[in-house]
C-alpha cells in the first residue's frame, strides 16, 4: 500500500498531469500531500547566494550550515519518510551544484567599428584590436584577469601580449587561441580566414583544428573543420589596418562589397560580376583610385555620384 502512495506521491508533483487527475490524487492522502507540498513551497524560496566565483558562493553559505536545523515533526510509514527524505535530498544537491558551478560570464565591453571607419582599440592587458569596418568586439572587463576573451564579428586585426594566459579570439563556432602573436581574423560570406603574422596561433571549431606559423592561414567554412594551412604574403596579413587592401584571388562582387564597406557607398552594376576574379592591392584611403585599380583589371567602367557607383 505504501509503495503506491509513493507512485501517487510522485504523480501529483509531475506537471504534465491535469487538474482533475491532481484533485483525484489528493483526495485519498491529504495529509500526505500537505506535508510535501511545504517541503516543496519552501524550497522556492530559496535565494542562492551571490559572488563571482565558487569560493566567494560557499563561504556566503558556510554560515547558515552552522544554525540550528528547523525540525518538523511527522508521523509516517518509513516509505514516506523515505520519499521525503528523497526530495529534500534532490533539493539540497540542487542548491549545492548552483552555488559552485561557473558564473556565467558577461561581456559588458562592446566597440563597433560603423561602415566607412576603423578603430584601433587597446585591450585591458595592452593588446590592440584593430576593428575593420563593420565590425565588433566584446569582451568582459570583470573576468579578463582570469581569462582574455574576445567575441568577434567581421574583421579584426590583433596584437596579443605576451602573457601565461591565452588569449581567445571567439568568431561564430570557431575560437582562435595564442599566448603572445599577431594574427588577422576575417569573417565574411560565411566563411572564416585567419591567418598568423607572428608567433603561432590555434584554430579549432567542433570539427577540428590546425595550428598556424608565421605567414600561414587557414579558411574554415560552415561545418567543415579549418583547411590545411597555406602560405600567405606576410605583408597581406593585417595590411588593411595601414590602410592597404590585399586581394588574392577574389571573386569580383566580393573586391566591390569590400568597398562598399570601406567606403559606406552603393555600387550598382547590370555586369555579372561573378565570374571575375581579382588579385591586387587597393587603397583604403582613397576611392577613385581603388576603383581605377580594379576596373582597369576586369575591363569595365565606372561613374561616381555622391555615394552611389555605377559599373558598365
Amino acid at each position: 500500500m505504501s509503495d503506491k502512495r509513493d507512485e501517487n506521491i510522485g504523480k501529483r508533483f509531475n506537471p504534465m498531469i491535469s487538474s482533475e487527475e491532481r484533485e483525484s490524487l489528493e483526495q485519498g492522502a491529504i495529509e500526505d500531500f500537505k506535508a510535501f507540498e511545504s517541503i516543496w513551497d519552501n524550497s522556492s524560496k530559496f535565494t542562492p547566494p551571490t559572488g563571482k566565483t565558487a569560493d566567494e558562493r560557499w563561504s556566503k553559505l558556510e554560515p547558515a550550515l552552522d544554525e540550528d536545523p528547523v525540525v518538523i515533526p511527522i508521523n509516517r510509514s518509513g516509505s514516506f519518510l523515505k520519499a521525503a527524505g528523497f526530495i529534500a535530498a534532490a533539493i539540497s544537491l540542487f542548491a549545492l551544484l548552483y552555488i559552485l558551478k561557473p558564473s556565467e560570464v558577461v561581456f559588458d565591453q562592446v566597440i563597433v567599428a560603423q561602415m566607412g571607419e576603423r578603430i584601433e582599440y587597446v585591450l585591458p592587458d595592452r593588446s590592440i584590436a584593430v576593428l575593420n569596418a563593420g565590425s565588433e568586439i566584446s569582451y568582459s572587463s570583470e573576468n579578463w584577469a582570469n581569462e582574455r576573451r574576445v567575441k568577434m564579428v567581421g574583421e579584426v586585426y590583433f596584437e596579443v601580449e605576451k602573457s601565461s594566459a591565452p588569449f581567445i579570439a571567439k568568431i561564430g563556432e570557431a575560437s582562435v587561441e595564442v599566448l603572445g602573436t599577431s594574427f588577422n581574423v576575417k569573417s565574411r560570406n560565411e566563411q572564416i580566414e585567419v591567418a598568423c603574422k607572428t608567433g603561432k596561433v590555434a584554430v579549432k571549431n567542433e570539427v577540428g583544428s590546425v595550428m598556424l606559423v608565421k605567414g600561414f592561414a587557414t579558411n574554415i567554412n560552415s561545418g567543415s573543420s579549418p583547411v590545411e594551412p597555406f602560405e600567405v604574403g606576410i605583408e597581406s596579413i593585417g595590411g588593411w589596418a595601414s590602410g592597404q587592401y590585399q586581394f588574392t584571388d577574389t571573386p569580383l562582387h566580393h573586391v566591390f562589397e569590400e568597398l562598399e564597406r570601406q567606403y559606406q557607398i552603393e555600387i550598382q552594376t547590370q555586369l555579372d560580376l561573378t565570374t571575375k576574379n581579382f588579385t591586387g592591392s587597393v587603397s583604403l584611403n582613397n576611392l577613385k583610385q581603388s576603383l581605377t585599380v580594379i576596373t582597369l583589371s576586369a575591363g569595365i567602367q565606372y561613374e561616381i555620384q555622391d555615394k552611389a557607383v555605377t559599373l558598365f
